[in-house]
C-alpha cells in the first residue's frame, strides 16, 4: 500500500499542550511538527517530523522528565485505551486487547508482551520501529502511560519489588529521579518495559466492569475500521499528488481531475483526513526531497525542478525549514556520514 499513514498526532498534540503550558514559545515547535496552529492537528503527522520536534523540545526544557510528563498528560485522558486498562478483568486481558490497536495512537514504536518464564514474571515492552529515527524522548513518552495505568489499576507503590519500570542506562541522570515521580521502583536496563510479577498480570482488577470493558472494545473496532477507510483514502490522495508532480501541474484542479471528483469534493475529504492539500503536498515534497537528495548525481536545480518549485530559491528556501539546513550543506553531511561508514568498514 506504500507509505503507511503516520498517526502520531496524540503525541504531537500533548507534546505542544505541554510545551505551552510551561512557557516555551511554540511556533518552532509547530514548524518543527509541519503543524499548521489555525488548522486541526492532521491524523497523519510524519515520524521523522515527530523526532525532530522533540529533540527541538529536548534542548529547550531544563526539565529532564519532561518527556515523561507528557507520558503523564496522556495517561490522564479519557480514551478507550485507558478506559480498557482501568476496567479490564486483569493487566492481561487489558492489554492482549489493546496491543492490537495501539497502532491507532502511534506508528513510531510498538508494544509487546514478554513472558519471563524463568522469573515468573511478564514484560510489557515498547521499542521503536525501524528505520523512523525515533528518539528515545518518545518512547519514553509512550512508555509512561502503560507505566501509570498499571501502576494505578493495582495500587502498586515505589517499594514493591514485582512491579517496575526499565528504562535505558543513562536516560535520566538518577532512576530515583524518576521513581520519585512515577511513585514505583524504575531501574536501568537496556530498553523500556513495565515489568510485573505473573500474580500481579493475572491479578482480578478492583475497577473489573464488563459492560464498560465490551463498550471499549466495540469503540475499537469502530476506530480501526474509520482509520482503514482514512488509511485507504490518504494513500489514494498521496499516489494522485505524486502523479501531479510526474506531471508538473501540482494544482488542486488537477488531483480533483485524476481522482475524478469536484475541488470541493477532494477539500472535503481532506478535511476528513484532518488535513490540507498544501499540508499533504508539502508532506510528499519533503520526502521526497531527502529521497532525491541522498543522490549525488543529482544537481540540486534537478531536484527543484522535478518537486514543482518555481525557482531553486523557493526550494532552497523549504528544504531549510523542513530540516533547519541548506540542500548543499545536508548533502553534504550526509556524504561524509557515507564515507565514514565506508572507511570503517574497509
Amino acid at each position: 500500500m506504500g507509505v503507511r499513514a503516520q498517526v502520531d498526532s496524540l503525541f504531537v498534540k500533548q507534546a505542544i499542550e505541554h510545551a505551552a503550558d510551561n512557557g516555551l514559545h511554540i511556533e518552532e515547535l509547530w514548524e518543527k511538527f509541519g503543524v499548521n496552529p489555525n488548522a486541526t492537528i492532521p491524523q497523519w503527522v510524519p515520524s521523522k517530523r515527530v523526532a525532530s520536534a522533540y529533540h527541538w523540545l529536548d534542548r529547550q526544557f531544563d526539565d529532564e522528565l519532561w518527556s515523561c510528563r507528557i507520558g503523564a498528560r496522556i495517561a490522564s485522558l479519557d480514551m478507550p485505551w485507558q478506559r480498557l486498562v482501568k476496567t479490564s478483568k486483569n493487566i492481561r486481558l487489558a492489554f492482549e486487547t489493546i496491543i492490537p490497536y495501539f497502532y491507532l495512537a502511534t506508528t513510531s514504536v510498538s508494544y509487546s508482551i514478554e513472558n519471563c518464564t524463568l522469573d515468573k514474571e511478564v514484560a510489557i515492552i515498547i521499542e521503536p520501529l525501524a528505520d523512523k529515527g525515533i528518539t528515545p524522548f518518545q518512547i519514553c513518552a509512550a512508555a509512561t502511560p502503560v507505566a501509570i495505568l498499571t501502576r494505578d489499576v493495582l495500587g502498586i507503590t515505589s517499594d514493591r519489588e514485582d512491579f517496575r519500570m526499565l528504562i535505558p542506562t543513562d536516560f535520566v541522570s538518577s532512576v530515583d529521579i524518576l521513581s520519585d515521580y512515577l511513585g514505583i521502583r524504575v531501574v536501568e536496563s537496556e530498553r523500556f518495559e513495565v515489568r510485573m510479577s505473573e500474580a500481579l498480570w493475572e491479578q482480578i482488577s478492583p475497577n473489573y466492569d464488563v459492560d464498560t470493558y465490551k463498550a471499549g472494545c466495540a469503540e475499537l473496532v469502530r476506530l480501526d475500521k474509520r482509520f482503514r477507510e482514512y488509511e485507504a483514502l490518504y494513500q489514494e490522495l498521496r499516489n494522485i499528488i505524486v502523479q501531479c508532480l510526474n506531471e508538473r501541474d501540482i494544482s488542486q484542479e488537477n488531483s480533483a481531475r485524476l481522482l475524478e471528483i469536484n475541488v470541493r469534493n477532494l477539500q472535503r475529504r481532506l478535511r476528513a483526513l484532518g488535513t490540507t492539500y498544501r499540508q499533504l503536498l508539502d508532506e510528499i515534497r519533503y520526502e521526497r526531497a531527502i529521497e532525491l537528495i541522498h543522490k549525488p548525481n543529482i544537481p540540486l536545480y534537478e531536484i527543484a525542478y522535478r518537486l514543482c518549485f518555481s525557482e531553486p530559491s523557493a526550494f532552497y528556501k523549504a528544504f531549510r525549514r523542513w530540516t533547519g539546513a541548506k540542500p548543499g550543506d545536508y548533502r553534504r553531511a550526509h556524504n561524509k556520514k557515507i564515507n565514514e561508514v565506508l572507511v570503517e568498514d574497509e
